[in-house]
């Protein structure tokens, strides 16, 4: 039959077997019996498929193509935390602006109250630079 091998094959698998092995340290450890596969980076028969034999892709292509296929969403990506510690930025800014316009429109009423405790209409009130403040002079019915 055309394409069928009826050969034999080298024993892969036990004692008789002339392939040269793994070796590497299994977790049950002992060391790994499968055939060693050609590396070819070096050229040289070393570990085995699941401890470092074949080599990946090496283009920057082929890399692009994995993380792709392996990736799920991306939050963790540096660019996704780039974008989330710019946003986390700029909400502080705008705390820290709404906490300083609050600061000083309680200033503000504060020393509006005392200007009314002491019995006279109230001065000119100083505007806030970003929003201004208008108060009308506010008239006591004694």
């Amino acid at each position: 039959m055309k394409g069928v091998f009826t050969g034999t094959r080298g024993i892969l698998w036990g004692p008789d077997s002339k392939v040269q092995r793994c070796l590497a340290r299994t977790r049950r450890g002992t060391p790994c019996q499968r055939p060693a596969e050609v590396n070819p980076l070096t050229g040289r028969r070393t570990r085995c498929r699941f401890h470092g034999g074949l080599a990946g892709c090496r283009t920057a292509e082929g890399k692009a193509k994995i993380s792709a296929a392996n990736m799920k969403h991306g939050r963790f990506t540096e660019a996704a935390k780039e974008q989330r510690r710019g946003e986390l930025n700029a909400n502080r800014a705008a705390v820290a602006a709404r906490r300083a316009e609050l600061a000083h429109i309680q200033a503000e009423g504060v020393r509006l109250k005392r200007e009314l405790a002491r019995g006279r209409p109230p001065a000119e009130v100083v505007p806030n630079r970003h929003r201004p403040l208008v108060v009308s002079p506010v008239k006591l019915d004694d």
